[in-house]
């Protein structure tokens, strides 16, 4: 049969919320229903053999990934959370939690989420400090669990990492200019979005920004 489009109903609710003037609270949470939900499966040949013992060898056979839409429907949900705090003289800190689900998955197709079911991050920085607030920063901390990802190729579990992120910017105001100095991955720690994806490593960078304010 011809491979048609899937298709997904989806319901979301959200809320926001200034507390004191200083702490921002949003929350919010999704439900989507999928129809003819597009995964895969293998199949594998052997041209020109028509032994059935030459699929013991991985030399005499070809693997194939096919999409099929499936017959079962498929829900995906999930929900997100983050407080931010004014902490005064412009110091601010965020921290945001998201977390997400795929159930009623046909077991028979590969159509893994690919997804951990939770991360954070946590961020700390000020807008402006030092000698007429020419100064500021900003750090991020990233972290996810290790999670099983399945793909066409091959399947496994990418291990859990850990990031650490950081910008430090010095204004140049008359000649309304920036100049920024940071880092992403700064420990160098390498890690994975996905099996079978190249590691990623440390990146670090200096910008000047020429009439930006």
């Amino acid at each position: 049969n011809d491979i048609k489009p899937q298709s997904v109903d989806a319901f979301e609710l959200g809320y926001s919320s200034l507390i004191a003037n200083c702490v921002l609270i949003d929350v919010l949470g999704y439900y989507s229903t999928w129809k003819n939900f597009i995964g895969y499966v293998n199949v594998a040949n052997t041209p020109g053999i028509n032994d059935p013992e030459a699929f013991l060898d991985r030399s005499k056979y070809i693997q194939y990934n096919i999409a099929y839409n499936g017959a079962e429907k498929v829900n995906t949900y999930g929900y997100a959370a983050s407080v931010s705090v004014d902490l005064s003289r412009h110091f601010l800190a965020k921290v945001n939690f998201s977390s997400d689900f795929l159930k009623n998955r046909n077991n028979s197709q590969v159509n893994n989420f690919n997804t951990p079911n939770y991360r954070f991050n946590i961020d700390f920085g000020n807008t402006g400090f030092g000698k007429k607030e020419r100064f500021s920063f900003n750090t991020t901390f990233r972290y996810r669990p290790a999670y099983f990802y399945q793909i066409g190729f091959g399947s496994g579990t990418v291990p859990a990492s850990a990031v650490i992120d950081a910008q430090v910017s010095y204004r140049l105001l008359q000649a309304h200019s920036t100049i920024k100095l940071g880092g992403i991955n700064l420990t160098n720690e390498y890690y994975r979005n996905g099996f079978g994806s190249p590691a990623i490593g440390g990146m670090y960078y200096v910008s000047f920004a020429y009439n930006v304010f």
